[in-house]
């Protein structure tokens, strides 16, 4: 009878995690899933018997296509984010010029009398 509720130390056999798995495996029998290894291994860890039940595709990796120079990522970078730049520039030029009309104003004030 296969208990797909606990495995064959009677705690659950449900787990969360790779690491979990492997922490469970021992000398008692038990089956669990999924382990993964190749189709044709015949031994877990090298002591424990493996029987593979389904085939998967594997692992996928996902990679850059070509490496690129530091100078290359410069100016991608540049590229990709000169309206920031730009934004930037364009707001501290606008505070500037609101700063100084605000100054302008004051000491026109502050002095108007003291001419």
């Amino acid at each position: 009878m296969l208990d797909i509720e606990n495995n064959g130390k009677g705690a659950p056999a449900r787990k969360a995690s790779m690491g979990e798995v492997q922490a469970d495996v021992d000398d008692r029998t038990h089956v669990t899933f999924p382990v993964l290894g190749n189709m044709d291994d015949e031994k877990y860890l090298k002591e424990f018997v493996f029987v593979p039940v389904v085939q998967s595709p594997g692992i996928a990796f996902i990679s850059l296509a070509n490496q690129l120079s530091s100078t290359e990522v410069v100016a991608l970078t540049w590229n990709r984010s000169w309206p920031i730049v730009f934004l930037i520039v364009a707001m501290g030029f606008i505070v500037a010029v609101l700063i100084w009309i605000a100054v302008s104003t004051y000491l026109k004030k502050r002095y108007k009398g003291k001419e």
